[in-house]
């Protein structure tokens, strides 16, 4: 395992790959949580991220009975600030956070959280509100670092030009998706956090299971995925889609990887990626994953990635348009 990036000067230093704890709970029971989060250990991975509304906490409570006896051995990332059970319209404000802190304590089993995100930006709070609770956190040793998840590039920029001026404690990181078909974050978030070290946390590099394989063009969707489920999954597979997918896994394949490593590969060429999260629901998910880690893709491969991915615009409208909110 590849261990890239931390949070921030002094903070844990993290592996390039992250368990994506929304599986837990939803699509992985206890005793399939718990096997996942051994052989990520054992391959090395020491970074779980999961929210507190993540299946209605059980995601959380899993992935606490899973760590009992490797507590220190584990990077723990949760949220707050999505459907919050407190106050809905007011996800980032002092009493909402106090509260749902304290039931993620609970669930995790854990006196002390590595990293604590916002999981979306709260404009109905004041910002500095937001800060100052944070920071009051870190400083009663509840939360260790800070970090953001789907913040705009200008809202993380405020939000650390506010903590530096007040003198709080500033974001370490900013979580958001990214993949070969949705690059905005390069643009946007990157410039921001490379000019700033904040380390990027990387969700959906793996488009929702676009980017895996398991949906081939004129061939029927497994019955077992998720998309047979999920009408907007189903609206991603279009003929243009999966034309570019299987020029993708030829690409892969005539390397000796598959797409998924070509998927991961690809996010974690990014300086300012520290981990990509994978949302695996068994452990041979999980081995098939880990392919990505020791493969650097050279300029000249990744120009021809960019042949085969053609023109981006052709898919804006049509791939991750009905993507949910939040993840």
């Amino acid at each position: 395992m590849e261990y890239r990036g931390s949070l921030g000067d002094s903070g844990p230093t993290v592996s390039s790959l992250g368990l994506g704890g929304n599986i837990f709970g939803h699509f992985c029971d206890q005793r399939e949580t718990g096997a996942i989060m051994d052989a990520a250990r054992e391959a090395g991975i020491n970074f779980v991220d999961t929210a507190d509304v993540y299946s209605e906490g059980l995601s959380e409570e899993f992935i606490g009975k899973s760590i009992v006896s490797c507590r220190d051995q584990w990077i723990i990332a949760t949220k707050v600030g999505v459907g919050s059970w407190v106050h809905p319209r007011h996800s980032g404000s002092k009493r909402n956070i106090l509260s749902c802190v304290e039931g993620s304590l609970r669930r995790l089993g854990t006196d002390y959280i590595d990293l604590y995100q916002v999981h979306h930006f709260d404009p109905e709070t004041p910002l500095e509100e937001t800060l100052e609770t944070l920071n009051l956190l870190v400083v009663q040793g509840k939360v260790r670092h800070i970090g953001a998840s789907n913040y705009s590039g200008e809202q993380l920029g405020q939000s650390l030009q506010l903590a530096q001026d007040r003198g709080f404690v500033p974001f370490r990181s900013t979580q958001k998706p990214y993949n070969l078909f949705k690059r905005d974050t390069e643009g946007d978030v990157f410039s921001v956090s490379s000019e700033s070290g904040v380390g990027a946390i990387i969700y959906c590099a793996l488009a929702r299971g676009v980017l895996t394989g398991k949906y081939r063009l004129g061939q029927r969707v497994p019955a077992a995925a998720r998309a047979s489920t999920s009408e907007s999954i189903q609206g991603d597979l279009t003929e243009p889609v999966l034309e570019t997918v299987e020029g993708l896994v030829a690409f892969a394949e005539s390397r000796g990887k598959t797409v998924t490593h070509l998927a991961l590969a690809w996010v974690l060429r990014r300086p300012e990626v520290i981990t990509s999260l994978v949302g695996v629901r068994d452990v041979s998910q999980l081995h098939g994953t880990l392919g990505a880690v020791d493969w650097r893709l050279s300029q000249a491969e990744l120009d021809e990635i960019d042949e085969i991915m053609g023109d981006l615009d052709q898919y804006k409208k049509e791939l991750l348009g009905a993507w949910p909110a939040w993840s």
